[in-house]
């Protein structure tokens, strides 16, 4: 079973901290996609895909991103 992830993000747009969304990666990176969009102004964030892995082995299955 797959680990849902629930991300954050420092939206540019909103000013604030906003939860995220990963859409479908057409690029073929699949987990490892780095682009989230912020679920309140759906703007596209980029996010270190090595940084949530290390926010999810931290916590529990909450990511900071």
């Amino acid at each position: 079973m797959p680990v849902e992830l629930e991300c954050f993000v420092d939206c540019p747009s909103c000013g604030t901290v906003q939860p995220a969304d990963r859409p479908d990666c057409i690029d073929g990176h699949g987990s490892d996609c780095p682009e989230w969009i912020c679920s309140v102004c759906l703007t596209a964030v980029l996010v270190d895909p090595q940084l949530v892995a290390l926010a999810t082995r931290r916590s529990s299955g909450r990511a900071v991103a």
